[in-house]
């Protein structure tokens, strides 16, 4: 299983980590074989958090820099190329099965790069689950 993550710079809420812990959980207990993935931008702030959640639950990083991108110490991790924060959003849908979104309100933002990422992931019939704040 591939598992794509977007979310706000300001960091995800406790509710919001301790959703995306069961979901994450929840694909580690169905198959003991597969290695999963986890992509995300590498962004201060909720890519951070959900990538040291997901590496602590052994999944296989993967980031796509954009502009602001922040490798994490003591997390190995498969880096791609850099891109434009919205091409590097979409990549990042394009390469999974599931997308998760942690945005900040839940309600649909214009100038938001995560609700973006949101409707670039329905437009291409992605299996979405949001995390409500």
């Amino acid at each position: 299983m591939k598992i794509g993550f977007t979310g706000t710079r300001n960091g995800m809420s406790d509710a919001q980590k301790t959703a995306l812990v069961a979901l994450l959980k929840k694909y580690t207990t169905r198959d003991n074989v597969t290695v999963h993935e986890f992509h995300h931008g590498g962004c201060e702030g909720a890519d951070l958090e959900a990538g040291a959640i997901a590496s602590k639950l052994k999944y296989h990083i993967v980031i796509h820099p954009g502009g602001a991108t922040y490798l994490p110490k003591g997390i190995k991790a498969a880096v791609k190329d850099p891109k434009p924060n919205l091409v590097r959003n979409q990549d990042i849908v394009n390469a999974v099965d599931l997308v998760i979104a942690a945005p900040r309100t839940s309600t649909e933002e214009l100038r938001s790069g995560t609700w973006a990422t949101i409707r670039y992931a329905k437009r291409q019939n992605k299996a979405l689950r949001m995390l409500d704040r």
